[in-house]
């Protein structure tokens, strides 16, 4: 039994329905009730359940409520992580098997829980991209001679973080003759309500709204560069060929993603398979970096490309690690 409430762990674990694994489909209920989800176990014939880690509110009410309906009736169960620190650890209530993004985000989880989670651990967790992994070599390169002006903006769910940071950053992006395309995050109440269009009135003709626009619609504008806190579309970007850079300004993203994580900056960012800006006053600079220095885009790439081995697909790794679970209970 798969569930799964926000539209990462959604992709994640659908991922994992190639492998026949669930017994009955994705569970996408309103329901925060223990009773319901005891219930629901009770009655499906599945092996186990297998939960995303959602970071919206509703979505970690409800798969915790499952999560704590399964540990009280001895039933198996797996999570996994779609980004790293996602994971909602309960000291009381442990999976069986949780599978994350990465050896650095596993010995992230050892850490927080100061090395007492007795939890099964292995890497796997970014088999949501692996549907991505498939096209990779029909991935663009991207040369500095033909680079377009254009840099797209992948926005999160919490409006006046992303509004400090569009406002430090569109001077930079207007001086350099930068055309900024801007997606909203679905989440995003303020998009709704207009709280961006004062921002953007005062940068006409620099500024495109592809908010309503997919990814694949997102690449016929030929964007140079990702810029986002730390959006996940980022990343599918990225493995179609569009190098990121996190901006990570500590009084708007760095702050968000410390909150919701518990990290400084995402284990990608460590190990410079993306870009990184924080300081105010080096913008200009790394976004210079970041566009047309092909020596350091290139190897920007080849150091995501590692750390996501974007030859290997995750899925059989995570479905043999499940079966092998569930043998051993």
């Amino acid at each position: 039994m798969l569930v799964g409430v926000d539209v990462g762990p959604q992709q994640t674990l659908e991922s994992l329905q190639l492998g026949n694994l669930a017994q009955i489909g994705l569970v996408n209920n309103d329901c925060q009730r223990l009773e319901y989800w005891a219930q629901l176990i009770r009655d499906c014939r599945a092996d186990a359940v297998v939960l995303g880690t959602s970071t919206s509110e509703r979505g970690i009410e409800i798969e915790r409520a499952c999560l704590h309906a399964a540990f009280d009736l001895h039933f198996p169960t797996i999570v996994i992580e779609d980004m790293p620190g996602n994971y909602r650890h309960l000291r009381q209530i442990m999976p069986d098997l949780l599978v994350v993004e990465s050896s650095r985000a596993a010995n992230h989880i050892q850490q927080y829980t100061d090395g007492l989670c007795t939890t099964a651990i292995i890497s796997g967790g970014s088999v949501r991209f692996d549907s991505l992994r498939l096209q990779v070599n029909q991935r663009r390169r991207l040369e500095i001679n033909n680079l377009s002006r254009r840099v797209v903006w992948i926005g999160q769910p919490e409006t006046k973080a992303n509004l400090i940071s569009l406002g430090l950053l569109l001077p930079h992006i207007s001086r350099m003759g930068l055309e900024l395309l801007f997606k909203a995050h679905p989440r995003d109440d303020g998009y709704s309500s207009g709280e961006y269009r004062k921002l953007f009135s005062s940068y006409k003709n620099k500024v495109v709204d592809v908010s309503g626009c997919n990814i694949v619609e997102i690449l016929t504008y030929q964007p140079s560069l990702t810029l986002t806190h730390f959006s996940s579309l980022a990343i599918e970007l990225a493995f179609l060929g569009v190098p990121c850079c996190n901006v990570l300004f500590p009084e708007s993203g760095g702050k968000v993603f410390t909150q919701m994580t518990g990290l400084k900056q995402p284990f990608l960012c460590e190990v410079s398979g993306s870009g990184n800006i924080t300081n105010v006053d080096s913008i200009e600079c790394q976004l210079k970096r970041y566009l047309f220095d092909e020596k350091e885009r290139g190897a920007q790439m080849t150091r995501f490309d590692e750390y996501y081995d974007i030859a290997t697909l995750q899925q059989p790794k995570v479905i043999n690690a499940i079966h092998s679970m569930l043998h051993c209970k």
